[in-house]
């Protein structure tokens, strides 16, 4: 019978099990079921990845707001979209023919959108792109125009990189928008012992790997 290799209990690391313990064994340990197993798959699912700065609350309901379905409601309002890939922008090109403008704010020195996608973008005027810039701050905007203040600053990374885009014009410190929309990813939803992944695919402890839908 194979060894286990670690075990699990809730609201406890992980470490590995006393010797001669058979796998798939339950036990009682100080009142918490403990399982013993040679590798764990968690399956916990995701969900949107955050940017993590002071006022992201006050997008937080429509953040993740679809621009497949009803475009038209953005119609004649400024429009930013964070994130690089292919759903930030897809997203722009669902929005530009309705916005009068949309802002791609890029963290890396490129777009990692497929090629298709990103010939796209030049037939709509309305789109611009800052790359290597993040949100540090979002505020309420005060009075008539736009809802939302955006504290912008440079990204940490190097000067250039192959294929970099270009902005083609400078990065203001402040930005104002009607809609601000997070296209930065996925992250799983982990159980408290692994607060975040080391790489893609794997947990922080040996042997325990997330699995999240495409």
């Amino acid at each position: 019978e194979p060894r286990p290799h670690f075990l699990l209990v809730p609201g406890k690391k992980t470490g590995p099990p006393d010797a001669g313990v058979p796998a798939s064994t339950d036990r009682k340990n100080g009142g918490a079921s403990v399982l013993c197993a040679r590798a764990v798959i968690l399956a916990t699912g995701t969900r949107p990845r955050r940017l993590g700065v002071p006022g992201e609350a006050l997008i937080a309901e429509s953040a993740w707001s679809s621009t497949s379905r009803n475009a038209e409601r953005f119609h004649g309002r400024a429009v930013v979209i964070v994130g690089g890939g292919d759903r930030a922008v897809e997203g722009a090109l669902n929005v530009a023919p309705h916005a009068a403008v949309v802002t791609l704010l890029v963290r890396g020195a490129a777009l990692k959108a497929r090629s298709a996608l990103r010939q796209k973008l030049p037939s709509h005027r309305n789109i611009r792109i800052f790359y290597r810039t993040v949100i540090r701050r979002i505020e309420a905007s005060d009075g008539p125009g736009p809802r939302y203040r955006l504290l912008l600053a440079p990204s940490d990374g190097p000067p250039s990189e192959a294929g970099a885009g270009k902005t083609e014009e400078s990065l203001p410190p402040v930005l104002t928008a009607d809609d601000v929309l997070l296209r930065i990813g996925m992250e799983p939803v982990l159980p408290p012992i692994w607060t975040e992944a080391s790489d893609p695919g794997r947990a922080q402890a040996e042997d325990v790997f997330w699995a999240a839908d495409e």
